[in-house]
């Protein structure tokens, strides 16, 4: 729901901030519908939370509480980027679509 109302934010700030006016929220708000464009931002929420589960159900599977002893103590380094693995090409096939 943060993802939802920090992109409807910017958009609603661009006009006293020049500089978001070519932020991707902008720019798609320019092309898409703004129940569309609520949609889109919904559905990248969905996938990190499922990034984020799925990251946690293979530990359990293998057994271990950390998957790397870089961050230890903080579930290891996937624990850091879990949420942003799935959503990551789903953003980029959105900024690419708004691009063109």
């Amino acid at each position: 729901m943060s993802v939802l109302a920090l992109s409807w934010l910017v958009v609603f700030m661009a006009n006293d901030f020049p500089l978001l006016q070519s932020s991707w929220q902008v720019v798609a708000l320019e092309r898409w519908h703004p129940v569309i464009f609520s949609i889109w931002l919904l559905i990248l929420s969905a996938y990190s939370v499922v990034g984020d589960l799925f990251e946690s159900m293979l530990k359990r599977h293998a057994g271990v509480k950390d998957s790397s002893q870089l961050l230890p103590g903080h579930g290891g380094i996937l624990d850091r980027i879990d949420a942003q693995l799935p959503v990551l090409p789903l953003a980029m096939l959105l900024v690419s679509a708004v691009a063109s």
